[in-house]
C-alpha cells in the first residue's frame, strides 16, 4: 500500500513539475505574437491642403485593388472639412497590418479627384512615405508601411500638378 501512494505522489509531482515549466513557456510565446485582433490608432499629419476650404479624402488600402482612390475598395474610408494647411487625422481601430493610405483635397466636394488635360490631377494628393511619381500613381509597394503598435504616426505632403 505505501509503495502504491509512493508512486502516486511521484508521478503527480512529475505532472507539476512538467506543467509548471510548460505553462510559461506558452504564455510567453503568445506574447511574442502578433494578433490580427489587436489595433491601432493611426495618426496622419497630411501637409500641402491648398485653401480652407473644401473635405479631405483618406483612404486606406490592405491590398492594391483600388489603390490609390477607389474608396470602395479600401478597408477603411474617412473624411472631412479642410481647415488649415497642415491637419492631423486621427483613425481609430485600425488592425495590426501592411497599408498604404492616401489622402485626397477634394476641393469641389465631389467626392472623386478633378482631372484635367490627360488626366494629370486638378486636386491636391498626398501617399503615405511620401513616393514621387511624375506618370501615375506611384507603385502600391512604395506606399506601403506597417501598423504594429498602439499608435503610429505617419507624414503625408500632399502635391498637386
Amino acid at each position: 500500500m505505501q509503495k502504491r501512494i509512493f508512486l502516486w505522489v511521484g508521478k503527480a509531482m512529475v505532472i507539476a513539475c512538467l506543467l509548471t515549466l510548460a505553462l510559461p513557456a506558452n504564455i510567453y510565446g503568445q506574447q511574442g505574437t502578433v494578433s490580427s485582433k489587436m489595433a491601432g490608432k493611426l495618426v496622419i499629419m497630411a501637409s500641402g491642403f491648398k485653401s480652407g476650404g473644401g473635405q479631405f479624402i483618406v483612404n486606406v488600402f490592405a491590398t492594391e485593388a483600388g489603390y490609390p482612390l477607389d474608396s470602395s475598395q479600401a478597408v477603411r474610408t474617412y473624411n472631412g472639412d479642410v481647415t488649415h494647411e497642415t491637419m492631423e487625422i486621427q483613425l481609430e481601430e485600425i488592425a495590426f497590418g501592411t497599408y498604404a493610405v492616401t489622402v485626397l483635397h477634394d476641393e469641389d466636394k465631389d467626392g472623386k479627384m478633378t482631372t484635367g488635360f490627360l488626366g494629370m490631377p486638378k486636386e491636391a494628393i498626398g501617399i503615405s512615405n511620401n513616393p514621387r511619381s511624375y506618370f501615375g500613381a506611384p507603385a502600391y509597394e512604395d506606399a506601403l508601411f506597417k501598423i504594429n503598435q498602439i499608435e503610429k504616426t505617419i507624414a503625408i505632403a500632399l502635391h498637386s500638378h
